[in-house]
């Protein structure tokens, strides 16, 4: 009997960890823009990226937390960010503040790759996603309006 219970336990234990590494990263981590903001072409903008953590999932603290930025007609000022870069480091859930500066042409578009460590109860795994982050231009004729 006791031989059957252990089965049991073991069996549930090595589904869950299965169930944990199948989950999909996109529903465990996102990357987001904490506030919209408008471009303004040729002008350097700062924006607010946040990391959003599914319920009862948290970041493993020492574990490595990297946002690549990826942009297309515009210009982060910083391309890779740490968590030593984030608005406080030591925050459950880090915030980045990066400055673009969108390309007097082209359509700007800015991806963010996040790679860390995320944690569900004492189980920790890696998690890398890519995230589009919507971007919006202020109208032509509000960049260039006469004093």
């Amino acid at each position: 009997m006791r031989v059957l219970a252990f089965i049991v336990i073991l069996a549930s234990l090595v589904s869950s960890l299965a169930r944990a590494e199948d989950e999909d990263p996109s529903a465990l981590a996102t990357v987001h823009l904490t506030h919209p903001v408008e471009l303004a072409r040729g002008r350097a903008s700062v924006v607010s990226l946040g990391i959003a953590l599914a319920p009862g999932v948290h970041l493993l603290e020492d574990g490595p937390l990297i946002l690549s930025l990826d942009g297309v007609a515009l210009s982060p000022q910083h391309r890779t960010l740490r968590r030593r870069d984030a608005v406080d480091p030591r925050a459950d859930v880090p915030r980045f503040e990066v400055e673009l500066k969108p390309e007097r042409a082209g359509t700007p578009s800015l991806t963010a790759k996040l790679t860390a460590w995320v944690c569900r109860g004492p189980r920790c795994r890696p998690v890398e996603l890519d995230v589009p982050l919507p971007l919006a231009l202020a109208a032509e004729s509000a960049t260039h309006a006469h004093p």
